[in-house]
This record gives C-alpha cells, structure tokens and sequence, in this order.
C-alpha cells in the first residue's frame, strides 16, 4: 500500500472516531435521533439503503457469527451480498465486506467524501444532527454496497434493536435475534424482558423471523412483538449442551432454509466462515476471543475447558462499564494464572487492571495476578512466561483482542490484502 492512500486512510479513520460513539442514547434522552441521524444523512446521499435485500441480525451473543456464517452461505450460493459488523477487531474498514473480500482503501475513502461533506456541515450548523461513528460508517458501507452493486446484504444490529441505526432498512426478508441476555442495561433495559423487547424492535411485516432463544419467558416477549407486527417467527431447537458455535451453525441453518438456499451452498459457508477474535487460534498455543460479557466468556470457558491443557493463562482488560466480577467468574474456574491490563483507546473507556485485580481477588484470592497497564507489554510478559503444555487466552474486550492481535497479522497487511487471516 502506498504512504501517501495509508496516511489518507488514517486521517479519515481519525475524523471518524473523533465523531460521537454512543450508539444511542437511552430511553429517557431521545433514542429515536440516532435514527433520524440516520435517515438525514443517507438521504443526503441518494438513499442506497432502499437497493438491497437484507438479512437483519441482533442478539446479545453469536450476533456477528451468525451474520458471517449467512454472508458466506450466500456468497457460496453465488449471490453478490455484502457484510456489516461492528466493533471492528483491528482497523475500521474491516467493519466492511462484500463478495469475500473487505473492502478497498479506495472505496472506503471515496465512501468517506461522499459523506464528510454533511458532516461537517451539521459539525458547524446542526449539532443535535452529527451523526455518530457507527451511523455514519454505516451510510459508507451502504455507499459501498451500492458502488459495488451488491443486491444482498448481511446486517449486524450495533446494539439493541428498535433505536439502532441500522434499523432504518425496509423490511428484511429475516430478522434475527440470535438470543438475549444482560448486557448494554443502561441503554437497552434493567431485564431480560425488557432487553428482549427492544431487540425485537428490528421485525417488521413482510419479515420472516427466526430465533434460537430457548426461555420460554423469553419467547413470549419475541412471540408478542412478532404479532404486532404481523411477523411469523420461529424458534430454532437447540440441544441445551449443545457449544456456543454448534447453536451459532443451527441458527444460520435455518436461516439458510429459510432463505431458500440449497443444502450444499449452507454446507460451503460453513466450512468457509472464518471469523476473527471469536476463539481464534492466533498462534499453536494462543487463542484470541473479543468476549466481553457473562454469556460469551461463559460459553469461552466451556469451549476452552474441553482443549485439556495443563494451565491456562488469561491476559484480561474489559471496559469500565461491564460488571467485571460477574464476567470474571466463568473464567476463574478455568484459570489461576492471569496477566491483566487495558486497550489503549479512548472510547469505550477501559477499567484500570488495578480495579479488575481487586474484583479478581474477590472471587478468587489464590489467583496469581501480574498487573500490566501497557497492552503490548502485557503481551510479552504473557508470552515469554508461558511454559509447554500452558494456553494463553487473551479476552475480556474486542478492543484489546485486535491491539493484541497485531502481533501476529499488522493494520497493514490487513489494508493491502483486504483480509483478516495470513
């Protein structure tokens, strides 16, 4: 990649992160502006949003899985279809795909002048309208899409459901929620019930929807919300011991089915689905996972447990928002070694590694802790002290997962191959 399209690259990538990060605000301060946000600026574009077919997906775990494992499915059926997702695991454009590639510098930075131009006006005249980082690379991805004359396209809900930026698409042929747990309470609801019904806020009539939820309390909510509107859904039957990514390859499944797409295209975008920082063999004796919350590190441990390594050893940061003491505890019951530290970014705001020792001893006053602040240093004691026979398991935060996940596949390899994977 040339210095000068990296450096462009980088810039706009500065622009971008300096905009707003919250997704959307919570109820009580006017959620519904991310979507006009929203809907403003792809108006200011031309509208591509209306060009696609969709595939619409939320859920607490599994949600970005699930999205890749569809993307392949249709690709392998040979359909043109692009992907959304977020967060990203290294550098911003990889929240882009279509058509088994991430998608170029080139047309990243094209995206990103069609769309600074009324950003910087609302920076200057209509405050209340500046759209957020996520809104506004989701108007470049649909930019995109249409640029490359995608026709279907896999959507990842950033958070939530019903306020979330990309819930301004018509209807999708499916709408997803892969599950619901507790996370994001401060902007989706204190419940289950509550989160549950905000997450179904993406069906639509002329949808078919699909879940793997198994709670029956659960059920009935995403049940009440499929007959407001008008929306047939079904609930996919998963084996309850069933591993985190079998229930991820079910639902896409039935996704596929319900698609129309033939057994061997479901089959090929299975075996093709690579996803990085989701239990991620980065390394012999390294995993990477982006877990961030108690499902997905309790689903991590049950997977991890089954590898039988003598001593795993978990490098830790997570975000100052997340409950650390709950989300600790599926990991100590696997590991006594623990290295912690923080992501250097500034949004999401990470815990100091003191705060996150304090509640590690807490739960488990025999672990034996090194205290790290810088990540890259972190990285290396972690390496260097690993003995045969140890796993090292980097988790706690997507945002630390892709810092760290530099040491073996760099921002710029990344840019130039337009791929995640060596």
């Amino acid at each position: 990649m040339e210095t000068m399209q990296y450096a462009a690259y980088k810039r706009a990538q500065r622009y971008l992160e300096a905009l707003p990060q919250q997704v959307f605000a919570p109820r009580h301060q006017q959620p519904e502006l991310s979507l006009e946000r929203t809907r403003r600026l792809l108006a200011q574009v031309g509208n591509p949003e209306k060009d696609f077919q969709y595939v619409h997906v939320t859920g607490t775990s599994g949600k970005g899985t699930v999205s890749t494992m569809v993307y392949e499915m249709l690709r392998a059926a040979g359909r043109r279809v692009g992907l959304f997702t977020s967060p990203h695991v290294t550098t911003t454009l990889e929240r882009i795909a279509l058509n088994g590639k991430l998608t170029s510098v080139e047309d990243f930075l094209w995206a990103f002048h069609r769309v600074k131009p009324f950003v910087d006006q609302c920076l200057r005249e209509e405050r209340r309208y500046v759209p957020s980082h996520f809104e506004t690379l989701l108007v470049m991805a649909m930019l995109i899409f249409q640029r490359r004359e995608v026709r279907w396209v896999v959507l990842e809900v950033g958070c939530g459901g019903e306020f979330d930026p990309t819930n301004i698409i018509p209807a999708p042929r499916v709408a997803v929620v892969t599950n619901v747990g507790l996370d994001h309470q401060h902007l989706l609801g204190r419940t289950k019930a509550k989160i549950a019904w905000t997450k179904a806020g993406i069906f639509k009539r002329g949808s078919h929807g699909l879940s793997a939820e198994m709670d029956a309390r659960i059920r009935k909510v995403l049940t009440q919300r499929a007959r407001a509107a008008h929306m047939p859904l079904a609930f996919v039957h998963i084996g309850r011991n069933a591993t985190h990514q079998e229930r991820n390859a079910q639902l896409s499944r039935a996704i596929g089915r319900a698609l129309r797409l033939s057994t061997s295209a479901i089959d090929q975008g299975l075996r093709h689905t690579r996803v990085a920082a989701r239990i991620e063999r980065i390394a012999p004796h390294v995993i990477i996972d982006g877990s961030h919350n108690f499902d997905k590190l309790t689903a991590l441990s049950r997977t991890v447990r089954v590898l039988n390594y003598k001593r795993i050893h978990v490098l830790f940061g997570i975000g100052s928002k997340k409950d650390v003491a709950k989300s600790l505890r599926p990991l100590v019951k696997i590991a006594e070694h623990w290295t912690l530290t923080q992501a250097s970014v500034a949004y999401p705001v990470p815990m100091p590694p003191k705060l996150i020792a304090r509640a590690l001893r807490s739960i488990r006053p025999t672990a034996r802790i090194t205290i790290q602040p810088n990540a890259e240093r972190a990285l290396t004691h972690a390496l260097r002290t690993q003995q045969p026979g140890d796993l090292l398991l980097i988790t706690g935060s997507f945002y630390l997962a892709g810092q760290l996940r530099q040491h073996w596949v760099p921002e710029r390899f990344i840019l130039t191959h337009r791929t995640l994977f060596p």
